[in-house]
């Protein structure tokens, strides 16, 4: 009986890893991408440069938390770009402490390819799609302390209020009052603990907007402090561009996350890409199950992108084909083949 054999976990990972070369290099459509406009259709607000393919986000329309965007071919090219479902691969890049560019948007690894692909945006041709956003607070955040002061009267008036039933209790324990003004006083009790009663709910009433008012200015403060000088840029190995400039406020979180994805390796300068492969440099991906990336092996298929030094390029991927590696120097036979093809 022929020897059937269950793929190591080698294996799984040179198949993952030959599949990411593919991707860059020789991805195959899956379905349609955008749909394509001539310039004349274009909106008269858009300005993108001429001669280049331009990005132009309308941060003035921002609509349900999402921006248009259009992608602009003033070229004398077309360019091939890849898509999910339809769109192309926008990630919102923010300005750092040190007026330095850094994407703050993570991307997720895709464990279906039947909505990715690749569209040709044709010369003289646009094509739009939105993108989310969280625009900066606006201003007119309610006050806390002015309602804290509201609170305190309220507490004051209550105080007193109990201070009264509880004088006249003790003088009715005292005096000797008639039928009538037992009844006088029993009434005034009543009177005041009901007035009582309306000023504890108007107190929890306050206390509530107290809570939803802190939280509120929280919010607020909190996004004041992560808002950023934002732009939209396309991360595709045919294309690079950026959008203009906007404000918007970034979430930390995917901030921390964009810079352990597969685009952290796949969009990385090639010193950075030499280090992950020399082992100088330690990158810990994200966690994504199955799909995590495996960084030296990532770092070699992101060699295929055309910005990077062909001599120096070359002697890594040579290096590692006849290196000790069997699976870094198969990826590297798999990129030489690309980088042929596309001579």
């Amino acid at each position: 009986m022929p020897n059937h054999r269950t793929p190591g976990n080698s294996t799984l990972r040179f198949l993952t890893s030959v599949s990411l070369v593919l991707m860059f290099g020789l991805f195959l459509n899956a379905q349609e991408g955008p749909q394509l406009r001539p310039l004349d259709r274009l909106p008269a607000k858009v300005k993108t440069k001429e001669n280049e393919v331009g990005v132009f986000a309308d941060w003035k329309n921002v609509v349900d938390s999402k921006v248009t965007v259009y992608v602009v071919n003033r070229s004398s090219k077309s360019v091939k770009l890849q898509h999910a479902y339809g769109s192309c691969y926008l990630k919102m890049e923010a300005q750092n402490q040190g007026n330095k560019w850094e994407r703050v948007e993570p991307q997720t690894q895709e464990m279906c390819g039947t909505g990715l692909g690749e569209f040709e945006l044709k010369t003289g041709h646009w094509f739009s799609q939105t993108h989310p956003v969280v625009l900066p607070p606006k201003k007119g955040v309610d006050n806390p302390d002015s309602n804290m002061q509201k609170q305190k009267d309220l507490e004051s008036k209550i105080a007193e209020m109990q201070k009264s039933v509880a004088d006249i209790k003790e003088f009715m324990t005292r005096a000797r009052l008639t039928q009538e003004g037992y009844n006088e006083r029993i009434a005034k009790i009543k009177s005041i603990e009901d007035a009582i009663d309306a000023a504890e709910v108007e107190l929890k009433h306050q206390i509530a907007i107290d809570q939803k008012t802190r939280v509120a200015v929280e919010q607020v403060t909190d996004q004041q402090k992560y808002t950023r000088t934002v732009r939209l840029r396309i991360y595709d190995t045919h294309c690079r561009s950026f959008s203009n400039e906007g404000k918007a406020v970034i979430d930390p979180g995917m901030a921390k996350g964009a810079k352990q994805d597969a685009f952290a390796i796949r969009f990385a300068d090639f010193e950075t890409l030499r280090g992950i492969i020399n082992g100088k440099i330690e990158f810990k991906p994200l966690d994504e199950g199955p799909m995590t990336i495996k960084p030296k092996q990532a770092a070699v298929s992101a060699l295929v992108a055309p910005w990077h030094p062909a001599k120096e390029r070359m002697a890594i991927l040579q290096e590692l084909v006849t290196g000790e590696d069997q699976y870094l120097g198969l990826i590297a036979k798999s990129v030489l083949t690309v980088l042929e093809k596309k001579k």
